[in-house]
């Protein structure tokens, strides 16, 4: 599949952007006044709404009418995201109706435990924390907490059997020692206060936000935009 590009209506123009950059598809899935396309770039790939003005490739499939465009997946669960030599998968959040990764940024897989390692992930500090693919971004304080203290998750037990299945993956504090790994969840969001950070706290008893210094690294969950 060629990184085509697409164009976009801009005053009756249809400007050429992203060629070489980003291989886009339209599918035959509608939302409203947009279509449903596939974005893909160097590290990720997303279906996203565009307006139906936008000149983007298409590429058909065969069925028994015919050759068709083909539509988007219906289950949003099955929807892949290939960023940085891992393949995650969305969630939609039973709570909100947003999209989230699967798993914590860097996980191999999602948490079977609340002590899976290999679903722990990697550590990040509070401005480097936008690690995220194309299209989803670290969570606001108001976006986890909708998903987690104000969804009943009120330790690292419904932290991990919530919908995000989130591991208690301690953290690496600014001396490089791994802290409370298999007891704590340490997870940014993008809120800041001051110089310091706001992040979701859960521990066996208790889950909460606190605000922390920039440079401890803590896990990631990322959120479509």
């Amino acid at each position: 599949m060629p990184a085509s590009g697409w164009r976009f209506h801009r005053n009756g123009e249809l400007p050429k952007i992203k060629a070489s950059a980003i291989a886009a598809l339209w599918s035959r899935s509608a939302t409203g006044l947009h279509s449903r396309a596939l974005f893909i770039s160097n590290d990720s790939s997303i279906f996203m709404d565009s307006p139906r003005g936008d000149g983007v490739s298409v590429r058909c499939i065969e069925t028994q009418a015919g050759l068709v465009i083909p539509l988007e997946p219906k289950d949003k669960e099955t929807n892949t995201i290939l960023f940085n030599g891992l393949t995650y998968k969305t969630l939609v959040s039973p709570h909100t109706g947003r999209i989230w990764l699967d798993r914590n940024i860097g996980a191999k897989r999602v948490a079977t435990s609340s002590t899976d390692s290999s679903a722990y992930g990697g550590y990040y500090k509070f401005d480097e924390a936008n690690v995220c693919p194309t299209g989803f971004s670290v969570p606001t304080e108001a976006e986890m907490t909708a998903e987690t203290v104000g969804a009943d998750v009120n330790n690292t037990t419904t932290a991990f059997t919530s919908f995000l299945k989130i591991p208690a993956a301690g953290s690496r504090i600014p001396n490089g020692v791994y802290d409370y790994v298999g007891f704590v969840v340490y997870m940014w969001t993008q809120t800041a206060v001051g110089f310091n950070g706001y992040y979701f706290y859960s521990s066996d008893i208790r889950a909460h936000f606190a605000i922390s210094d920039t440079d401890y690294n803590f896990s990631v969950r990322c959120i479509k935009d």
